[in-house]
């Protein structure tokens, strides 16, 4: 046999052993759907192209205003360095703060607010115990991850709270520490408690009463003031009376260290604090009563360089702020930061999905070139053995020779447009129907349906502005004109029956949203009526005068147990210098803060009411104590007393007419409650509706589905025939080369 046919045979051979036909592997083929949910996934909250959005609420005004602060300056200088390298994966780190003043219903509302309408990604370093225990709920419902809260709370450290991320220690862990290094390094058996009172000191309170009987103790002492007040002198005299050897201060900065300085006309115990007081600011407000005062850390030493984080927080707080002065609370901020930098997976399945896709298209050329080249090498190899049998012959190309070589090219043609042709229905089985555009548009109409509803969902309250207003309307349009685009889309691709009910439910539910926004302005109307003057209400009564009747009262029963006042010229002693009217004043001041109490939390209450069956009775609580407020209001004002604050009484009274008037947060209630329930109502709606519609976008997901796994089915049969084809262009071309090669040995020509 003659050398060129060997060597044509040799190539038809080769390239048939090399080629496949394109199929996506297992692991390509399952990535298409999960890269559309990827894909409809990119709208998660707080994420998107060039920055992730991080949420503080946090107390920046107000007795706990330098510990928000110490916060949000470490996180910020985290942030910044991570922004200087290219943030996370391209994505800038950004924050976004709110100032509840160390407030729990304040803290509540900041957190519904970033969530819903700032859409932050996480909530980070929230500040306290009681703000924490009214934000983490939230954060929970609607799975938002809750970084690193300036809290010791044991609340947080439950094992399915899966989305709280904790970096300091526990209150408990804390106390422990504290009592152990009183009790067995310093033999100290009398040990007091100071405590706020709220769930932060209480819980700090557990913590010590829970080491002290593990060593056969128990408090000698224990006593609460209130929260956001510096009213501690009921307490100190009380920890005074028990003469202890340590005392053990859960609160904020300021009020220990008044407690601190006044316990020490009388004591000199050793006083320890936990770390949410604030090391820096416990020190700037006692100056040189600092010593001898201890504060358990959570986080090392902010001089400490030797530690490679401390080394990197310093350089951080540097380049964000050349003037910051490091500390313990910018420290726990800044390694908070650290772990708010969460990676974007989006992005990486989407490149991954891409990759595929090139993959794909580089395997379907690969496949065309291939199929090419098997079909030029069979026919130059036939030409050849045709041509040199002529040739050697010397007589030229016999007719049967010419007719054998001619079928043997008509069947490497044939066979080669049959190959192009399993590849072009490759391709068209591939795109199918449009199944993964299918899958696409469905997800992109679950996302977006989800966002329409979602704008108008959120209850209209006081802190929606015209702008925000605008901002939901545009959101609402830019919703709709997207829904109608995927639905435009899904039409004409097999799925008619189910895009036709999905669109039905799409109008019922951009309508119903419309009808939302075109009541919201009354009813923002409503809202706004009373509470523009109750926010300032609000203010003037907790910081005001709530800290002014505590203060007299304070004062009152300091003056009553000891004879000591500020107020006061002489100060005599013995319990022969009090008159009935002393212990009246007392007990008018208890009994005022006791009715302002139930007066505010009522009014408060009737501010956000929305049920009508509740008015009446909420009418009637504050009358009753509205009652009590007048009786004491009129003695005070006559026989007040020098400790009486002079901001206490017409700062009553004016709590009085908030709850009386037209204007009054009792009038804006019976009105706003009958159109807040309406406003309810079409937001249930909506949820009603989205249930509908994602049952239909099931509907069409199985179907895509059933479509899927049968081209699926269609393209393995596909890629089966390819396969034989090219089989059968190679087997062909070698046939026939031989049949050339062998008629001309028949002829007697020599090979």
């Amino acid at each position: 046999m003659a050398a060129s046919t060997i060597v044509a045979m040799a190539m038809v051979f080769a390239a048939a052993c090399q080629v496949s036909p394109p199929s996506p592997t297992h692991s390509e083929s399952e990535t298409a759907p999960q890269a559309v949910t990827a894909m409809a996934d990119e709208g998660n909250a707080g994420i998107s192209d060039d920055r992730i959005l991080f949420g503080q609420s946090a107390a920046f005004s107000g007795p706990a205003q330098a510990l928000g602060r110490g916060m949000r300056l470490g996180i910020q200088a985290a942030f910044h360095e991570r922004n200087q390298t290219g943030g996370v994966h391209g994505r800038m780190l950004e924050l976004t703060t709110l100032d509840d003043q160390y407030e729990p219903h304040l803290a509540y509302s900041n957190t519904l607010n970033l969530i819903s309408r700032e859409r932050v990604f996480a909530l980070i370093g929230e500040v306290g115990t009681p703000t924490s225990r009214s934000a983490s709920p939230l954060a929970n419902a609607e799975d938002v991850p809750f970084i690193a809260p300036f809290t010791g709370a044991g609340f947080l450290r439950e094992a399915e709270l899966e989305n709280v991320v904790n970096l300091r220690a526990s209150y408990h862990q804390e106390a422990e520490e504290m009592v152990a290094r009183l009790t067995e390094d310093l033999g100290i058996t009398r040990v007091a408690v100071m405590y706020q009172n709220d769930s932060y000191g209480q819980s700090g309170l557990d913590g010590v009463v829970a080491a002290l009987p593990q060593r056969g103790l128990e408090p000698v002492a224990s006593w609460y003031y209130q929260r956001n007040s510096d009213a501690v002198k009921a307490a100190v005299f009380n920890i005074v009376q028990a003469n202890p050897e340590a005392v053990i201060m859960i609160g904020a900065y300021a009020p220990v260290a008044k407690a601190i300085t006044l316990a020490r006309e009388d004591i000199d115990p050793i006083f320890m604090a936990v770390s949410f007081v604030g090391s820096n600011a416990l020190a700037q407000e006692l100056g040189p009563d600092g010593a001898g005062v201890y504060v358990t850390q959570v986080v090392p030493l902010p001089d400490d360089t030797g530690v490679p984080a401390v080394a990197a927080y310093r350089a951080a707080l540097k380049a964000f702020d050349a003037n910051a002065v490091p500390g313990f609370v910018s420290l726990e901020g800044y390694l908070a930061g650290l772990q708010g930098e969460v990676d974007g997976l989006v992005a990486a399945v989407q490149q991954s999905s891409a990759a595929a896709a090139g993959r794909y298209g580089q395997a379907v050329s690969n496949g065309r070139i291939i199929i090419l080249v098997i079909a030029i090498v069979g026919i130059v190899g036939t030409l050849l053995v045709a041509g040199y049998s002529g040739f050697k012959s010397r007589r030229g190309i016999s007719a049967p020779l010419a007719v054998s070589s001619l079928g043997a090219l008509a069947i490497f043609v044939a066979s080669a447009v049959a190959g192009w042709l399993v590849i072009d229905n490759l391709e068209a089985e591939r795109r199918g129907r449009g199944d993964v555009e299918v899958l696409a548009a469905a997800a992109e109409v679950t996302r977006r349906s989800s966002a329409l509803a979602s704008t108008a969902s959120v209850a209209s309250n006081a802190r929606m502005t015209p702008d925000s207003s605008a901002a939901a309307r545009a959101a609402i349009a830019s919703n709709a004109a997207l829904l109608a685009d995927r639905l435009t889309a899904l039409a004409g691709q097999g799925y008619d029956g189910s895009v036709e009910r999905i669109g039905q439910q799409v109008n019922r539910l951009t309508a119903n949203v419309s009808r939302i926004e075109d009541q919201r302005p009354a009813l923002l109307e409503a809202i706004l009526v009373g509470e523009r003057s109750w926010q300032e209400l609000s203010l003037s009564t907790n910081y005001e005068l709530f800290p002014a009747i505590g203060s007299s009262l304070d004062n009152q029963f300091y003056y009553m147990m000891t004879g000591r006042s500020d107020f006061r010229v002489g100060n005599p002693s013995g319990f022969d210098r009090l008159s009935k009217e002393e212990y009246l004043r007392y007990w008018h001041l208890a009994t005022l803060m006791e009715s302002v109490s139930r007066g505010y939390w009522t009014l408060d209450f009737a501010n956000r009411l929305t049920i009508p069956a509740l008015a009446a009775r909420v009418e009637e609580t504050f009358d009753t104590a509205a009652q009590r407020m007048e009786r004491s209001i009129a003695y005070l004002a006559e026989n007040g007393g020098p400790e009486l604050s002079p901001e206490v009484i017409p700062l009553a009274n004016r709590l009085l007419d908030a709850g009386a008037g037209e204007n009054s947060a009792l009038a804006a209630m019976k009105l706003r409650t009958s159109m807040v329930a309406r406003e309810r109502q079409l937001i249930g709606a909506n949820r009603q509706i989205l249930a509908g519609l994602q049952g239909e976008v099931d509907g069409l997901v199985a179907e895509v589905r059933q479509s899927l796994a049968a081209t699926s089915a269609r393209y393995g049969q596909a890629a089966s025939n390819g396969r034989i084809i090219i089989l059968v262009i190679a087997v062909v071309g070698i046939v026939g080369t031989l049949l050339v090669a062998g008629y001309n040995s028949v002829r007697g020509s020599p090979s």
